[in-house]
This record gives structure tokens, sequence and C-alpha cells, in this order.
């Protein structure tokens, strides 16, 4: 297979503050591989579930060994032996969230696009309730093209392609994880009891209801779980009887926060474009916008962006937080966040081509698209705009302008996210 150049169309980085010494880094249990839906609106990753879950996790392995992440990773066959140093009870899963192909012909050319969307989340195992908090996340699509063929590559090609493109995804993605850092945050017992402790740490603090705590008592350290928090402060749950500890005893916790309690997430997207609707794939359309432009809004310093909810399983909790419901093995699991603060609408309103000279060979046209953002929270409603240009050989003009659009719309999400006011 020729050599795979791999574009990424995709970056959601929430940003995270702190400082890890090697000699203590906070360990996360590998879980696997989830999928955003039911496994058969992946089919691709289907038939290649088991190989590529293999490729995954050995790039893990090989990071994790040359210790180029901030935390160490403890895979399944580790976590028995090693469940003791768990304690923060952080756990680190992938999620498939593309495998979608495209396929076109003109004049025995064949340009075939593989697209695999992959997030890495962060999240902490509540046992109490038993629910998964995310805590951190870094969604990526990456896709490559091929133009080797003169027909159609066969199912086998599409498959190879398809784990290529994957493992070159995961490396990038990698690079990102990399700048994720953690915060050790200390606390003090404020209070006892002979059915609870009371500690001076809360929800502003980053702590979680359900998260593990360590708690220095005058007998040595001992874990203690969050069973119910506040704004400010926490009431610890033991799994036996507490002792050595006293007012003013030393707590500490680890935390993966952003830097800004601003969170924003695109909920919804519309076309209202005829020739984006005939150029592309209605769902390619949607969760492209979505992605991109959550990618481009969170690199604005201190903005927390959520993954788009555009083709996932989400919905509302409560006031404060919303779920996701991911798949692994034909078993659905529930994950939870805090809500955003600022939902986002997306609507392209158009697509255009003109022509604007022409030779017995090329034809040479500009391409323009209007995209709208409307923020939900504050009613405001904006459009954008932006051109290109490019020369299109005679007879290949739907050949060639499904990719220069999807450039353009690329370059557009870009745009509004560099030049909106938040």
């Amino acid at each position: 297979m020729k050599k795979i150049a791999l574009k990424y169309r995709f970056l959601h980085l929430l940003m995270f503050i702190s400082i890890v010494t090697a000699s203590d880094l906070p360990k996360v249990a590998y879980s696997g591989v989830f999928t955003a839906n039911t496994i058969q609106y992946y089919p691709i990753y289907a038939r290649n579930s088991r190989a590529l879950d293999g490729e995954l996790r050995f790039i893990f392995q090989e990071a994790n060994s040359k210790g180029n992440l901030p935390f160490e990773i403890i895979f399944e066959t580790d976590v028995e032996a090693r469940k003791n140093e768990l304690s923060n009870n952080y756990s680190l899963c992938l999620l498939i969230t593309r495998d979608d192909i495209s396929s076109i012909t003109f004049q025995n050319i064949t340009k075939t696009t593989v697209n695999v969307g992959i997030t890495a989340i962060i999240y902490e195992l509540n046992r109490i309730e038993n629910k998964r908090n995310i805590v951190f996340s870094v969604p990526i699509v990456g896709y490559s093209t091929d133009l080797s063929a003169k027909k159609p590559l066969n199912e086998r090609d599409i498959d190879a392609l398809f784990i290529a493109t994957a493992r070159q995804t995961l490396d990038y993605l990698l690079t990102k994880l990399v700048n994720l850092q953690i915060e050790q945050i200390e606390g003090f017992v404020v209070k006892i009891s002979s059915e609870f402790i009371k500690i001076n740490l809360g929800l502003l603090d980053g702590l979680e209801k359900g998260q593990f705590v360590k708690v220095y008592s005058d007998s040595g350290i001992v874990s203690a779980q969050v069973n119910e928090i506040e704004k400010k402060e926490s009431f610890l749950k033991f799994s036996g009887k507490f002792q050595g500890i006293r007012e003013g005893t030393i707590v500490k916790a680890r935390n993966i926060r952003g830097l800004s309690d601003e969170i924003y997430q695109v909920v919804s997207f519309k076309n209202e474009s005829k020739l984006a609707s005939e150029l592309f794939d209605k769902q390619l359309l949607s969760e492209s916008i979505g992605q991109w432009f959550s990618d481009f809004l969170s690199s604005k310093a201190g903005k927390v962006v959520l993954p788009s909810r555009i083709g996932g399983r989400w919905q509302d909790h409560s006031a404060e937080r919303t779920r996701a419901i991911f798949v692994m093995n034909d078993v659905e699991y529930e994950f939870e966040m805090r809500k955003p603060k600022h939902p986002i609408r997306l609507k392209l309103t158009g697509l255009a081509t003109k022509l604007i000279n022409e030779s017995n060979i090329n034809q040479n046209f500009l391409y323009k698209a209007w995209l709208e953002i409307e923020f939900i929270d504050r009613g405001l409603k904006e459009e954008y705009s932006e051109t290109a240009t490019s020369t299109v050989v005679k007879g290949a003009f739907e050949f060639q302008s499904e990719a220069v659009f999807f450039d353009l719309l690329h370059k557009l999400t870009n745009k509004i996210a560099k030049e909106i006011d938040l």
C-alpha cells in the first residue's frame, strides 16, 4: 500500500493545570475501546475490531514503556495485581466516533477517502452510584486518501487503509495527551463525627462525588471516597473504621479540570444548502462541521469545549449534568459530565460556485460557503462566509468540487472560532 497522507480534521483539547513529578505519576487503568453508538453504525470497525483494538493497545503500551505520558497506564492484565495503586479511580478508554468511507471514480482514477474518528477519554468511576464521570477528552478525526486504484478498492484494501489511518490517528492523538497536566489539591479535616468526616474541599476545588482522596492519618495513609459533596466541603466514606484521624489531618487528591467554567458544546447542525445535499452525505457533513468547530473553539485560551453532540447519543440528566451512552461488546454504558453553559447551534446556509474563466482543458471556479452560528443561551446569531478559488479539469467539477468545499468548510469553521467574540 502506498504511503498515506493523513490529515487531521478535528482536535478537541481541554487545557489543565498543575505539575506532577515523574516519580509520582498517577495510575490510570485502561478499559478498552467503546463506540459512540451501537456497533451496526460502524461496519468497517466491526469487521476489524479485534485487529484494531490490538493495534491501539500496542501503541498505548509502547508510549507507556517510554514514559512519554503524564500518567502510567495499567492494563487489565495488571489491574488485579496492582489494584491498590488505583485509589485515584481514573480510567482511560478510546471511543470510536467515525469509520465512514467515500469513493468516486473519474477517468480511470478512483479516489477513496477513509475517515477514522477516535476520542481518548479519561473518566473517574463513581463506585457509590456506579457512574462514569468524564474529566478529560481528546477527540480527533483523521482521514486518508488513496488515488492509486483504477476501480473502487475491495474490502480487504479498505480494511487495511482503515487500520493504517486509525494507527496514525492515535499516534497523533498521543502527542496531545502529553499536554495533560494533573493537579494535586490539598485540604484538611474540619469535623469528625461517628458517621462521617468532613473536609474543606468541594466542587469548587474540582472534587467529584465518588472520587477517592488520601487521608494522612496518624497511623498511615488511608483512602476514602467522597460520599456527599457541596461547593466548598465534602463528606468522606471509609470502607472500615477510621482511626488516627483528627481535625486538621491533611487530605490530598489528584484532580483533572479545565481552566474555565465557561463550557461550550455544539448541540445541533442544520443544512439549508441544496448543493451541499448533492455533494455530501448528510451524516458526514454534520459530524465534520460540528467536530471542526469544536476543535478550533477549544484552542481559545481557557475555553472548555465538550465533544459535539452530533452523531452521538446524548441526553440531559439534570439541570447541571449531561450524559452520553457508549457501547462495548453490545453493552451500553453511561458516561456523565457537566452540562455546557453555552450550547451552540450551527447552520450551513449556503454553498455557491461561479465560473471565472476557462481554457480548452481547465476551468477556474470561485467557491463560497456561508455558515451561521447561534449561541442559544445568549439568543445571538451571526453568519460568516469564506471564499476560495480552484482550477478544475473540464468534466471533473463534481469530482473535484467535493474536496474543495470540504477544505473550504474546514477553513470557515477555523475563521469563525478565531473571530467570534466570546
